[in-house]
């Protein structure tokens, strides 16, 4: 059957921020132990960059672990960021970055607690 039929679309979208990410993370597999990250980043409703991988550290939980793969989100941001302005485009609106993870967002609004 295949997936040649398959592709990405894009589409003329009106909001404030062209760029959006998402960031999600699974915490520790029983193999070996180590966590996966996923980060997603989608302009014009059509996915720009995609990201899975393995962490090389461990951690002892999943708000954390969510936490490292929203700090490396936010790094991809920050490209994102100097990539339009390098094009011209300054971005007018900070990227939002979605997180499912109560706990981690509960961390970035206070950064004193990690």
């Amino acid at each position: 059957m295949g997936t040649k039929q398959f592709g990405i679309t894009y589409h003329k979208t009106y909001g404030k921020s062209p760029i959006m990410g998402y960031a999600d993370a699974l915490h520790a597999n029983q193999d070996e132990w180590k966590s996966t990250l996923g980060i997603l980043f989608t302009a014009a409703r059509g996915a720009i960059l995609w990201k899975s991988k393995k962490q090389t550290l461990s951690t002892q939980s999943s708000t954390k672990v969510e936490y490292i793969a929203l700090a490396q989100a936010g790094c991809e941001a920050h490209w994102f960021c100097n990539l339009y302005m390098e094009l011209g485009f300054p971005l007018q609106h900070p990227i939002p970055i979605y997180c499912d993870n109560w706990g981690t967002i509960a961390m970035t609004e206070n950064p004193g607690s990690t």
